[in-house]
């Protein structure tokens, strides 16, 4: 089955709302395991279930690399942040492990 999950493309005023959605999928769906792939999903999906189910994060490219000055300093505080609540981050290379 297939669980739509509204949410913009990047964080911004609703993303307290789509934390709140993703919360309720997983607790409809009650999954052995959470994959969120990407910067915004990884920081919903950790947010939403911080660590209460083991969750594997797969950046496809971390997003302080993309961003500069103050954006890229918070996006690396939030993964460095965010790592604990992710059993496995799994890289796509060397390069971006």
């Amino acid at each position: 089955r297939v669980w739509a999950w509204p949410a913009e493309r990047v964080p911004g005023p609703r993303l307290a709302r789509e934390v709140a959605a993703a919360g309720r999928l997983v607790r409809v769906c009650a999954p052995d395991v959470i994959h969120a792939h990407s910067a915004k999903a990884g920081l919903a999906g950790r947010l939403a279930v911080r660590g209460r189910i083991p969750t594997v994060f797969q950046p496809h490219a971390w997003s302080f690399e993309a961003l500069e000055g103050r954006a890229a300093g918070l996006a690396e505080a939030w993964e460095r942040f965010g790592a604990r609540w992710s059993d496995r981050i799994l890289c796509v290379s060397e390069s971006e492990r």
